[in-house]
């Protein structure tokens, strides 16, 4: 029998680096759910909503999932737009580089989208899916993000 036990679920829609135009970028949309299947498997749902305003924040535009031997990536998908809405690029699972921690741990890596997109302003939405297998050796990390 299949035991669904919600260990998290995270909602933030607040302000990350400052609030409004005058910040350097702003999470405008964040969410995070772990949902343990049973004492072997579970899934790692995140979506991320954050515009850039200025070009000295485009690193918060970045995308960076940690994999390793028990969790791999199932689902990517994301979309880069102007603030008018206009989709400017489709951020495609094979768009993304994938880089081992070290020579000696080939299974834990990082993947990886670190281009500057489109010219300031402009939204990083994307969206994700970890599958935990091989047992669930600790729960993902939350940390709240101040306002």
């Amino acid at each position: 029998m299949k035991r669904l036990f919600a260990a998290l679920f995270l909602t933030l829609i607040v302000p990350a680096l400052g609030f409004g135009q005058d910040s350097a970028a702003e999470i405008l949309e964040s969410r995070e759910s772990f949902q343990m299947k049973d004492v072997s498997s579970g899934t790692y749902n995140v979506y991320c909503k954050v515009r850039i305003n200025k070009e000295s924040a485009v690193s918060a535009g970045n995308i960076t999932i940690f994999t390793d031997s028990d969790r791999s990536l199932s689902s990517f998908s994301a979309t880069v737009t102007n603030t008018s809405g206009k989709v400017i690029k489709k951020i495609r699972r094979q768009d993304l580089d994938s880089r081992a921690l070290a020579q000696e741990l080939a299974d834990d890596s990082f993947v990886y989208f670190c281009h500057p997109l489109a010219p300031v302003p402009y939204i990083v939405e994307y969206e994700y899916t970890l599958t935990y297998k091989r047992g669930v050796p600790a729960f993902p990390s939350y940390f709240p993000v101040p306002s």
